[in-house]
């Protein structure tokens, strides 16, 4: 339900009480504790609540994204032993009250990213009604107490240790400790479970699991009949071929799980462009490490997932090499560090008779030092068709992004965004035959008349181009092409690019949506222009912008 309409649900309702988004700077009166079932003061600046107030009906208590909130007093509690569900995410506490451990009611808790909260004590043990425990995003506990084990009623545990000083190799960071064995198979009704080690951005798994402590927990995430959604660390592909085929809950369902996350092999490199946490209905699959054949349990995995991220793979030439057929439901892939793709995938590859990732919805390239192409060979109608954002980042051996024949499938791309390229020439190659065919067919169209011979990209809205030392142009030579959803182009040191004359044709502007140019003023009064008039027009879009 939309935010809005939950609210006005709430304060319409009797003995409900909402407060969202108010500036609360006293606790609640003790009266309208006593007369609310549900009581809501989400984003409400609350820094104080009061001792002990007197509310036996309270059955839901939302106290979410108030970071001011660094303390509930001790006995805060203690009168609200109808309390079901109890919301503390995004406060800054620091520790829990003992009197919450008396809320013997208490079915869902949730303290995602308390970004304070260092500790689960092990009182937890005596919510025996708890079905919802999460304690996920930036909520810095360093361990699961043993007790959580007797929460025999849990279908939902999220967990997100937080490792902000991984570099310390102390045994307070080994992953035995953290999840004590014995605690996941007492848990006969988890549907969802997240188990997950990172450093802000960058995951730290690799400094966390050891393959013996692996091992034992894979054995007992095999013994869950009900899971629907798995977010898990495999250290080696071994251990997730043996969960694919030992695991109670992928022999339960033949759809598999309804989302996961699966992290498999241990990162070489730390860098991470993109960050992917796991939304509804996705499933995803991270593949750390790779060298040599994939394995069938990779193979498998692939072919049910909605994104995949592609990182430190140590000998593949090409993506394709995955099985394109295996690529089908994908609609986010990223691919990084992979020091010996030249190609993401061919075309014309001839096991392939259909069109190519045609779910496909956004990309993203980074640091492959030997990448020459995106895509070598034709591609059948309809491939790519959905792809709407694509980042190319640190690739030092590209020279251009599209060929004329592969961006006409882009129908739907959106966003554009290439830096860091240092031998980019050209974002748009047109090779000499096709400028040819081209001309011709510009002797024959209105240039004001949109159609299919100069719209290759339809859909652009942004373009940004930054640090690409060699960039000559986006579109060499003949350039008769129509952006008419083109909104901003922004440009960062990109010393030889000279010109602009892809936006306009003759004295027409061939973007008429667009609305900013946004580049260095140096930069902008050192263009080219074949018309005088095109850039006074322009000039009004122009804003100076270095970053």
């Amino acid at each position: 339900m939309h935010d809005i309409v939950r609210d006005f649900a709430l304060r319409e309702a009797p003995g409900f009480l909402v407060k969202t988004g108010m500036n609360i700077n006293h606790p609640l009166e003790e009266k309208e504790w006593l007369q609310s079932q549900k009581i809501s003061l989400m984003e409400s600046n609350l820094c104080n609540l009061l001792e002990r107030p007197n509310c036996s009906i309270l059955s839901t208590l939302l106290l979410q994204d108030n970071d001011q909130l660094t303390m509930i007093p001790d006995s805060f509690f203690e009168c609200m032993h109808s309390l079901c569900i109890l919301d503390l995410s995004g406060t800054k506490i620091k520790s829990l009250p003992s009197s919450l451990w008396t809320l013997v009611n208490l079915s869902c808790l949730y303290m995602k990213d308390c970004v304070e909260l260092e500790e689960l004590p092990s009182q937890v043990g005596t919510l025996r009604q708890l079905k919802v425990l999460h304690l996920g995003g930036s909520t810095s506990i360093k361990y699961l107490p043993r007790e959580v084990g007797e929460l025999t009623r849990l279908k939902r545990l999220i967990v997100g240790f937080q490792n902000r000083n991984y570099w310390r190799k102390t045994e307070e960071w080994n992953m035995k400790l953290r999840v004590p064995t014995g605690i996941i198979p007492k848990l006969p009704y988890l549907e969802e479970l997240s188990l997950h080690v990172e450093d802000g951005a960058i995951c730290v798994e690799k400094d966390q699991w050891d393959d013996e402590s692996m091992d034992v927990v894979v054995e007992e995430l095999c013994r869950l009949e009900h899971l629907t959604y798995l977010d898990a660390y495999f250290p080696k592909v071994e251990c997730l071929e043996h969960f694919l085929r030992h695991s109670k809950s992928v022999k339960a369902t033949s759809s598999w799980f309804r989302r996961f996350r699966f992290r498999v092999g241990t990162e070489i490199t730390d860098r991470r462009l993109f960050y992917h946490g796991v939304q509804e209905g996705e499933r995803f699959l991270v593949y750390n490490g790779g060298f040599g054949t994939s394995h069938a349990a990779i193979m498998e995995t692939l072919a049910r997932c909605s994104g995949f991220h592609l990182k430190d793979h140590r000998t593949s030439r090409k993506l394709s090499e995955l099985g394109l057929a295996n690529m089908n439901e994908l609609k986010k892939c990223y691919v990084e560090s992979c020091e010996k793709m030249e190609i993401l995938f061919d075309g014309d590859e001839k096991q392939e008779a259909c069109a190519l990732l045609p779910n496909l919805e956004e990309v993203g390239i980074m640091n492959l030092p030997e990448l020459r192409s995106l895509c070598d060979g034709p591609l059948l109608l309809g491939s790519l068709s959905k792809l709407r954002y694509l980042t190319l980042s640190d690739c030092k051996n590209l020279k251009k992004v599209f060929q004329l024949g592969i961006i006409r499938q882009l129908c739907s791309l959106q966003v554009l965004l290439v830096e860091d390229c240092s031998k980019m020439e050209e974002i748009i190659e047109i090779e000499e035959e096709e400028e040819m065919s081209m001309s011709v067919a510009s002797h024959t169209h209105n240039v004001i008349s949109y159609n299919n011979d100069r719209l290759i990209l339809p859909n652009i809205r942004s373009i940004r181009l930054c640090f690409l030392p060699e960039l000559v142009s986006i579109c060499r030579g003949f350039s008769n092409f129509e952006w008419p959803s083109l909104e901003t182009i922004h440009i960062v040191d990109c010393p030889k690019l000279k010109s602009l004359s892809f936006l306009s044709y003759g004295a027409t502007i061939v973007a008429p949506a667009l609305k900013k140019i946004s580049g260095s003023s140096s930069w902008w009064e050192a263009l080219e222009w074949e018309d005088n008039d095109i850039k006074q027009r322009l000039q009004p879009l122009f804003v100076d912008r270095r970053f």
